[in-house]
């Protein structure tokens, strides 16, 4: 499930909270986050740095506390999401674009207009205001962390 928000409106702080409520209840959540901005996982002159400097398309970096995958170029969601085993669940932050479950994020104080414009692929609204506009689809309020996992939950784990 994707959520889907513009820049500022509280995805990832929506986002974190959810994570942490679906990982109480025993869920393994894994996550994509998706940027326009450009990324230095391993600083130059580093050993996976000079991996892709002399052509490698992906490299992964294993650490005691952790691993991370560095590429030469903008991945598919798929492409990401295929990389995954062993998780309940992946949620994604962005990818507005992609052909997946959505979730989308409104706040006010930012914008009540959305994003999604009509998009299929919605199926819940979070906003910390009513939205007319789009009551065919359940809508939560910005702090019912509860809700919106009991929903997910529901629709994609059970």
């Amino acid at each position: 499930v994707s959520f889907v928000a513009s820049s500022g409106a509280g995805k990832t702080t929506l986002l974190v909270k959810v994570i942490a409520e679906l990982s109480n209840r025993g869920f393994r959540v894994a996550t994509i986050k998706h940027t326009h901005h450009e990324l230095e996982f391993q600083p130059k002159g580093k050993d996976s740095a000079r991996h892709a400097e002399a052509g490698a398309v992906l490299s992964a970096v294993s650490a005691p506390n952790g691993f991370s995958f560095t590429g030469t170029s903008m991945w598919g969601l798929n492409d990401i999401i295929g990389l995954f085993k062993d998780v309940d669940l992946i949620i994604v932050e962005g990818y507005k674009n992609e052909p997946k479950p959505k979730i989308e994020v409104l706040r006010a104080a930012h914008s009540k207009e959305s994003v999604l414009k009509n998009d299929p692929m919605l199926v819940a609204v979070v906003a910390d205001f009513d939205d007319d506009n789009s009551k065919a689809i359940p809508h939560f309020g910005l702090n019912d962390v509860e809700g919106v996992c009991d929903f997910i939950q529901a629709l994609f784990l059970s």
